[in-house]
Formats: structure tokens, C-alpha cells, sequence
């Protein structure tokens, strides 16, 4: 297989569809539900709110109905970002260019001895020449190891937001993202900076587990186990990372959430998908829209 990272298009699907893939790594309502999808009403104007998983496998397929009802029901669809952005040239260029590190400058020269040793290890064992991460940054490296672990793991490289993508497409429904690719890029690409040896340690131990972690997160996202994916993923994230914690979640979930509540004040129907994960927990968004005193029913 060649490693040369020719195909902007894949990279940067890989990229979007493996950072909450990333999240669960790394890291109320608790009541179990049919899946994670909720109504939330202000009035008798209703948005949903559904979380995401943005990698599944052929067999994860049909999504819950409860889904296809509500982009039935909604005459908006939003997503965290613009998804079609994903295709442009003008994106794949900015993605290589912000994730490699700048001339003379490799992933090697922030690791320390033991992380070197054990991302050499991992590279010789699935046949991935080393010299394809150096050059990037250790979110971005992270994730062509994780592409190809889901590659074994038979996984899509396409989950439920690329899914309702297609679907509002196809039905001509208008979307919006809640930030710009540019935004999101900003948070993943520092993923790790700073404390570079221990994500690459973390991110190849939790690469051995990926199969009884891919089939945890997908149970818990379908039957709407919020207790569980806040236990799994959440709080894991909170303790190890706290820097990540607060730039991929809270920020991200502070910044959303006045943009959500604009569009409850719409008679509008809309259905906004956003990772799983930003709607667990303390910090989640399903958690702050009770606390402002929204009517929140769990499917």
C-alpha cells in the first residue's frame, strides 16, 4: 500500500469522521432511552437535538427510526460544521498545510525515547513506513493510524452525519453549520500539542481496544445510554486531557449553545446533529438547555 497522503478528499473525511473516534479515546440526564435523539421545545417551537457517531460499520445500518422522523419532521438540518466544505480544494490544501509541521520540524523531535520506541513498534506490526507520520502533527498521526485500524474493523469511513448529508440533499432541505470548517480545524489540530509523547502513548494502547470500544460506543449511542457514554467517554476525557476536555467540548458546547437557543426562537423546525459526546455530561448541551429552562424529552 502506498502511504503518500495523495487523496485530499479521503484525508480529510478520515479527518472529520474520526474526531469523535478521537474524543471517546481520551477520555445529566442518566435515564436510559430508545437512542440518543431529543426533543427540545420553547413554546411550540421544537428543535431536535441528535448525537452523532461519525464512524459506523455496514452493519450499524438502519440508523434508529427515531431519527428518520425527526429529519422527516424538520425543515432545517444542522451539522457542527459544513460538511460539503469537506470537498473543496481550497479545504484539503489548508488541512496538509496546518497539519504538517514546518520544514525541518518533525513529530519526532517533540517525543520522548519510549514514545518513539512504541510508535515504531506499531508502524512495523501493521506495515506503515514511520517516515509517513513524522512529518505531521500528532492529532493528524494519530488519526492515519486510526484509519487504518477502522479499515481492519471492516468500519465505514462514513457515520450519521455524512448519512443526513445525503438525505438533505437529496430532499433539498436547507442546512447550516454551528461553526466553520476553519473553526473546527483549529481545535483538532492542537490535539496533543504540548504533551505530544503521552497522547501518542495513549492513542496506540487505546488503538489495541478498538473493537470492543467502536461496539461499546455504538450500544450505548443507540439505546441512548447517556449514563454509560458519559462514564466511557466523558469523564475519561475530563480527567487525562483537561486541555482537550475544555477546547473540543466546552468551548465548542459554549459556543454552540446561544446558536441553538437563536434557533428555538424560530417557528422553524430543525434538526441539529452534533458528536454524541457534546451532549453528555455536566458540560453537555442536553444538560445546560434543562438548566436554561427548556422542555427536554429524551426519545
Amino acid at each position: 500500500m502506498n502511504w503518500t497522503v495523495k487523496n485530499r478528499q479521503g484525508t480529510a473525511a478520515l479527518w472529520w469522521h474520526g474526531a469523535a473516534l478521537a474524543i471517546a479515546f481520551f477520555a445529566a440526564q442518566t435515564a436510559q432511552a430508545d437512542t440518543s435523539l431529543w426533543k427540545i421545545s420553547k413554546g411550540d417551537n421544537i428543535l431536535y437535538l441528535g448525537g452523532t457517531i461519525h464512524v459506523l460499520r455496514q452493519s450499524d445500518y438502519p440508523l434508529p427510526a427515531a431519527y428518520m422522523q425527526a429529519f422527516k419532521r424538520a425543515e432545517l438540518i444542522g451539522f457542527e460544521t459544513d460538511l460539503q466544505s469537506l470537498n473543496t480544494q481550497t479545504f484539503q490544501q489548508a488541512l496538509l498545510d496546518q497539519a504538517r509541521y514546518p520544514t525541518g520540524e518533525s513529530l519526532a523531535d517533540h517525543l520522548n525515547t519510549e514514545a518513539m520506541q512504541a510508535l515504531q513498534a506499531y508502524c512495523d506490526e501493521a506495515g506503515l513506513p514511520l517516515e509517513a507520520l513524522l512529518p505531521f502533527r500528532p492529532s493528524f498521526a494519530m488519526l492515519t493510524m486510526l484509519s487504518l485500524e477502522l479499515a481492519r474493523l471492516e468500519a465505514a469511513t462514513s457515520g450519521v452525519d455524512n448519512f443526513f448529508l445525503q438525505q438533505a440533499l437529496a430532499a433539498d432541505k436547507p442546512m447550516l453549520g454551528l461553526e466553520t470548517m476553519e473553526e473546527q480545524l483549529s481545535y483538532l489540530i492542537n490535539m496533543g500539542q504540548g504533551v505530544e509523547s503521552e497522547f501518542i502513548l495513549h492513542s496506540l494502547e487505546d488503538l489495541g481496544q478498538l473493537g470492543p470500544l467502536l461496539q461499546q460506543m455504538i450500544e450505548s449511542w443507540r439505546e441512548g445510554d447517556t449514563e454509560a457514554l458519559n462514564r466511557l467517554f466523558v469523564e475519561p476525557l475530563a480527567q487525562q486531557y483537561p486541555g482537550i476536555y475544555q477546547s473540543l467540548l466546552v468551548q465548542r458546547n459554549g459556543n454552540w449553545l446561544p446558536k441553538i437557543e437563536q434557533l428555538l426562537d424560530t417557528e422553524v423546525t430543525e434538526l441539529v446533529l452534533v458528536g454524541v459526546a457534546h451532549l453528555v455530561g455536566d458540560d453537555g448541551l442536553i444538560q445546560q438547555l434543562q438548566a436554561r429552562g427548556y422542555e427536554v424529552e429524551q426519545y
